[in-house]
């Protein structure tokens, strides 16, 4: 009888032990807070570079302070994270290749950040991607796929993303 308890807890300890991953998951609480933080950075980056692109600041546009109010009206834009999917898993490493579609709404964009942005347009006419086009000019929705990796620190108590490509 105490051999068949025994065989029974070892039973339940590999039972739990396979059972519990610590690899995080692509749609966890902690990774989409992390993934909106990175997406507005993103637009953000995508925003600054047009300015840089078409050297605005040398029709006396401030693109310091175009960017900040860009970082400002970012904070108004909704982003929605819809039909998640797993790449690949490496549990050894402690992470996942993830893909997911996104729905960005860029409300109202204000005259002042607008401006310079249709410059942006004009300036680089086909040469501004198609997918650019409403981040850097707003008033729409912005649909694109993100690939990113999510992964677990060394201590086990941090979450990482690292966005791939979109």
């Amino acid at each position: 009888m105490k051999i068949i308890k025994i065989l029974i807890s070892i039973m339940f300890v590999f039972f739990f032990s396979a059972c519990y991953d610590t690899t995080p998951k692509c749609d966890d609480k902690v990774t989409l807070k992390l993934l909106e933080e990175l997406t507005k950075e993103e637009f953000e980056s995508i925003y600054v570079e047009s300015l840089n692109l078409t050297g605005v600041g040398n029709f006396g546009a401030n693109t310091n302070e175009l960017a900040n109010k860009y970082k400002e009206y970012l904070k108004n834009v909704k982003v929605d994270f819809l039909n998640f999917r797993t790449q690949e898993e490496n549990v050894k490493y402690k992470y996942k290749h993830c893909q997911v579609d996104i729905k960005a709404n860029f409300p109202n964009t204000p005259d002042e950040i607008k401006a310079p942005s249709n410059l942006v347009k004009n300036l680089l006419g086909r040469e501004l991607k198609d997918k650019y086009k409403t981040i850097v000019n707003g008033n729409g929705m912005e649909e694109l796929s993100l690939y990113y990796r999510v992964k677990l620190s060394d201590d086990n108590k941090h979450v990482n993303v690292e966005l791939l490509d979109y």
